[in-house]
């Protein structure tokens, strides 16, 4: 039985006409230092810059609110499991009383 394969990329033996079959050129221009100091400067410009937008405060403000958020979720979903546990449980009960025939688990105890 022969597979087929759809797409497979070539071997290290391959790659240089595959990248030249690309439109790619192998040779890589060499770079002066003027271009290396301007770089430099433009990536330490995207730093700063970065830097800048990077407030501790409001980060902190914006996971404390999310931390709210999630609790208030959590809170919610536990309240429905809880009132669909006493609704199921109430319903069971009441069944259970009318299979044995009697109206409900009180004591036989007389009250004053």
């Amino acid at each position: 039985m022969r597979r087929e394969r759809l797409h497979q990329l070539p071997g290290p033996h391959q790659w240089k006409k595959h990248q030249r079959n690309l439109g790619m050129s192998m040779r890589v221009e060499r770079s002066s230092l003027d271009q290396v100091k301007k770089r430099f400067e433009a990536n330490k410009k995207k730093m700063e810059e970065k830097q800048k937008e990077y407030d501790f405060e409001e980060r902190m403000k914006e996971l404390r609110e999310e931390e709210e958020k999630a609790k208030a979720y959590k809170k919610e979903k536990q309240t429905q499991r809880k009132r669909r546990a006493d609704d199921d449980d109430l319903e069971e009960d009441d069944e259970m009383a009318a299979v044995m025939g009697f109206s409900g688990f009180g004591s036989t105890k007389k009250t004053k």
